[in-house]
């Protein structure tokens, strides 16, 4: 009977062990979350002063992107499409230029 008494005990200390083991790993967790948490505003911190950096450039490609829209529309509508070669030869011409000015600024570095 003794045995079973001790066995038990060993049991409940063994069950209590376990218990506080599991605490532990859900404290450690929730520092694991808070940290990435931590990283998570850093990293958003960063992204928004990424943002900063290059919104004049992302303008500036905007703006050429926009040129490159109508010119496409332009050229879509243009009544010789088809027909002249020459026409729509200077056409994509002038619109991958405005693409390639576009690529430039995303290309260059910053002249701050």
């Amino acid at each position: 009977m003794e045995n079973i008494v001790k066995t038990v005990e060993n049991n409940i200390k063994t069950v209590g062990n376990d218990m506080k083991t599991a605490g532990n790993n859900i404290e450690t967790a929730d520092n694991d979350t808070k940290t990435v948490e931590n990283y998570m505003n850093i990293i958003g911190s960063d992204l928004k002063s990424v943002v900063k950096e290059l919104s004049p450039d992302a303008k500036c490609v905007r703006t050429e992107l926009k040129t490159v829209k109508k010119q496409l529309k332009q050229m879509k509508s243009a009544p010789n499409v088809g027909k002249d070669r020459e026409i729509e030869s200077a056409m994509f011409s002038q619109t991958n230029s405005s693409i390639e000015d576009a690529s430039e600024v995303l290309r260059s570095p910053r002249a701050d």
